[in-house]
């Protein structure tokens, strides 16, 4: 049977082997680099040098240790799904019943089962049956459709190649040969230098990882630890960095200039600021609490050869005229009034984007 499906630790120590392996890879080839140019630091010692580029390699490595242990159980488990997947269409394979011989009509008994393109977009399964008289083998589809594998091709002359086996032991030896030109090639696949070749790959790989685990791979606390402290840092840098770009705006320049003052100094200005045009009695309504602080008020005009239109139009203008350069302003529904008694509202702006909003809307307007 095929395992396409291993345990969750096969995945963990893999995705951790790669951790390890572009770690030490960065390391030692930035480390190379910099040692090129050892010569031009004449005024550090060897051992400073040493030093301070491994402190410097050392910052580096961690950024990639944090990103790995970032993406960790994401990747863990898409291998763990591709994988379950796959084993799910194997398992689920049936080979087709009363399977005959295409030369005899004797039965065919099943060989093996083969699953191809794995891990590509849409894999496939296939069955292999060998006769139980002649040993004929073919090689069917779930459905039963006949499985043609295409033959090779000669690369000189484009011919159907003929190929022939011999093995020896543990070497197999596979002969092409064309069937219209001279073209012959071998193959030797040996099956023993394989298996030594990948008990050692194993052997290293085992040896690196308990070797750097601890080093270059995070547990969980360490891990979220780390992702949390670098998010803060990248968070913090970039709002350095719009904060630069927002002290450079003209516009954040010109907002941060407006005098932040109380209500009670912004009362005093508008007071100072229509009495002298006969309004009087300006009283300031319960202040209401929000994104700004907003401020209803009254006020009563003793020029009765004012009409009501220029009534309302010489407060708004005084108001307004009175809180520029400041933090209030008059709100958009102007004033308003009946029989000599102005209305209106007022807001107190604290928030700098809001400042900024302000002086776009002044400019605009």
């Amino acid at each position: 049977m095929n395992e396409y499906l291993y345990q969750q630790s096969y995945y963990e120590d893999l995705y951790d082997l790669h951790t390890v392996e572009e770690c030490l890879e960065w390391y030692w080839g930035i480390r190379k680099k910099m040692e090129t140019h050892r010569r031009d630091l004449k005024d550090m010692t060897d051992e400073e040098f040493k030093k301070d580029t491994h402190k410097a390699l050392s910052y580096m490595v961690n950024i990639i240790k944090i990103e790995r242990f970032r993406h960790r159980s994401e990747r863990i488990q898409e291998w763990m799904d591709r994988d379950r997947k796959i084993q799910e269409i194997y398992d689920s394979a049936k080979a087709p019943d009363n399977v005959h011989c295409p030369d005899c009509s004797s039965e065919m008994k099943l060989m093996c089962t083969d699953l191809f393109d794995a891990y590509e977009k849409y894999p496939y399964v296939v069955f292999m049956f060998e006769c139980v008289s002649c040993k004929k083998r073919i090689s069917l589809y779930e459905d039963g459709r006949r499985w043609m594998c295409d033959p090779p091709k000669c690369p000189t002359c484009g011919s159907t190649l003929k190929n022939s086996m011999k093995r020896k032991k543990d070497v197999l030896t596979t002969t092409y040969k064309c069937t219209s030109c001279t073209y012959t090639r071998k193959e030797v696949d040996d099956f023993a230098k394989f298996r030594q070749e990948q008990d050692a790959r194993e052997k290293h790989n085992k040896e690196l990882l308990t070797k750097y685990k601890s080093e270059f791979c995070y547990n969980e606390k360490e891990g979220q630890d780390a992702v949390a402290n670098m998010d803060g840092i990248v968070r913090l840098v970039n709002e350095w960095k719009e904060r630069e770009k927002k002290e450079a705006d003209p516009i954040f320049q010109k907002a941060m200039k407006l005098k932040k003052i109380s209500i009670v100094e912004m009362e005093k200005l508008i007071v100072d600021a229509i009495n002298s045009q006969k309004y009087i009695r300006f009283i300031l309504g319960q202040p209401v609490m929000g994104r700004f602080v907003e401020v209803p008020f009254t006020a009563q005009d003793t020029d009765s050869n004012r009409s009501e239109y220029d009534s309302k139009n010489m407060l708004k203008k005084l108001i307004i005229k009175a809180l520029e350069g400041t933090n209030w302003r008059l709100m958009s529904d102007g004033v308003m009034g009946r029989l000599g008694v102005l209305s209106g509202r007022l807001k107190g702006i604290e928030q700098e984007n809001d400042l900024m909003e302000v002086i776009k809307d002044e400019k605009m307007s």
